[in-house]
């Protein structure tokens, strides 16, 4: 999946394509809860703000694992930006970092 515009809705990333919102879940992060919690776990809102920072209207592609979804509906997929980065790696690399 190329050339899709990702858009940043709470604690999840969505693709527009195709007039459809699909919901990611990234591969390889566990991502701490930061929306409907009474305490937002921690790193949780760093991960998000980062994560707006760096993909808010960029251009990716998505690759995807054996398993598209996962129980819940969201498509798993691994981010990669245009420069050929993965994010889930880099999102990865800055929570080591932090810990």
């Amino acid at each position: 999946m190329t050339g899709y515009t990702l858009i940043i809705l709470d604690e999840h990333l969505s693709i527009d394509g195709s007039n459809k919102l699909v919901k990611i879940r990234l591969l390889m992060v566990d991502t701490p809860e930061v929306h409907n919690v009474t305490f937002p776990e921690p790193f949780g809102p760093e991960a998000s703000a980062y994560a707006k920072e760096i993909l808010t209207n960029q251009k990716v592609r998505l690759e995807f694992d054996k398993e598209k979804l996962d129980p819940y509906g969201r498509t798993l997929a691994y981010i990669y930006l245009e420069d050929g980065r993965m994010f889930n790696e880099m999102l990865n690399v800055i929570g080591t970092r932090t810990c």
